[in-house]
């Protein structure tokens, strides 16, 4: 559930008044904010997350048939994107403790129909982005850093969304800074910038020529009202950054001496992240009950947990055949429970205690 902190109200009701109820200045102001804040060239607001990675696509030029590169465990947005555009997606085992593209499998899964990276920091924690970038230069491929889940995470000297050609956040309700739904485009290739601006908006310059369409477009624009829901959001940043944080630690306060039997993700010495949700990987020989099952104990306790992601060997759409172990045991095994801004140390306290409670008796 998305904190409301109360200005939000407040600066939706200036965009109505203002009339600029669809684009209009608070769009305006939103991106140049993102832009600062994230150390990004130049940020372009979209309708959600979606839209983000299907514009990146479409400024990139890539065809039916372009393969793609995505890690096998993470939100397929990207993959399902890459379907729906007629583009071959490929997927790359992520490392057993980050949960990131592994980038050491990254090189020699690149072929020559190789058109794109796709790096999705999945729950807040950020990929080797110096060896993503390094592989990428070295065949002259873009990367697209999927940042939904990663807003304000930093690796080394950058944010995340800071290292890629192109990077895609959402403002979707669950996620760090929300509009309700709502995206942003980070652009640090300036050749893309103008690519995007017109599939944004039906493909018209409208200060050149009204109705003029000088390439298909979409309509992917933000709302006025939106950004100003979102620019409110982030005046409350240093806040949410701080509780989230103290969630964080608390739950890992709570598990310490428990780690054989819940592995929480672990963060490389190069990335400060600002963890988005908390994942838990159940060791099998602690629990004879299945992940699932322990979700559905969880609830009938009234603690609502999610499962990890599923990997594309378990879905059917994508039919491939590509060798992800540590996706495929991450996607067996991972638990995610409650993490919101009002969760309190006594609730942490309870759910860490209850999961631990299935455990197998000694």
């Amino acid at each position: 559930m998305p904190k409301i902190f109360g200005h939000e109200k407040e600066w939706v009701g200036k965009a109505i008044e203002s009339t600029w109820v669809s684009a209009g200045p608070f769009v305006t102001q939103l991106e140049n904010r993102a832009s600062t804040l994230l150390g990004i060239e130049k940020v372009v607001a979209v309708s959600n997350g979606t839209t983000a990675l299907h514009a990146c696509y479409l400024a990139l030029n890539l065809k039916p048939g372009d393969e793609i590169l995505l890690p096998g465990y993470g939100y397929q947005g990207a993959a399902n994107l890459a379907l729906l555009s007629h583009l071959s997606p490929r997927f790359i085992d992520v490392t057993p403790s980050t949960w990131c593209m592994d980038s050491h499998h990254l090189e020699k899964n690149i072929s020559a129909r190789t058109k794109a990276i796709v790096a999705i920091h999945s729950y807040g924690n950020v990929c080797d982005m110096k060896s993503i970038m390094r592989i990428a230069g070295k065949y002259d491929i873009p990367v697209i850093e999927d940042c939904a889940e990663s807003f304000y995470s930093k690796y080394e000297d950058r944010m995340s969304g800071a290292w890629g050609d192109l990077s895609t956040f959402s403002m979707q309700a669950t996620k760090t800074i929300t509009s309700g739904e709502g995206g942003l485009i980070g652009i640090n290739n300036s050749s893309y910038l103008d690519k995007i601006m017109l599939v944004r908006s039906h493909g018209m310059r409208r200060a050149d020529r009204y109705y003029w369409h000088e390439i298909p477009g979409h309509n992917f624009r933000l709302t006025n009202m939106q950004a100003a829901f979102a620019c409110a959001q982030m005046e409350r940043l240093d806040d949410i950054v701080a509780k989230r944080t103290h969630i964080y630690n608390t739950y890992k306060k709570c598990l310490q001496g428990h780690e054989d039997t819940l592995q929480m993700q672990h963060f490389c010495n190069e990335v400060n992240p600002l963890v988005w949700a908390i994942g838990l990987k159940l060791n099998p020989l602690d629990f004879s009950l299945s992940r699932d099952e322990i979700i559905l104990k969880m609830k009938k306790k009234n603690i609502e947990c999610r499962p990890g992601f599923y990997t594309p060997t378990q879905l059917p759409i994508y039919n491939t055949q590509d060798k992800i172990p540590h996706s495929e045991e991450l996607a067996e095994s991972l638990i995610s429970p409650p993490m919101f801004y009002d969760l309190t140390d006594r609730q942490i306290e309870s759910i860490c205690k209850t999961l631990l409670s299935f455990r197998n008796k000694a």
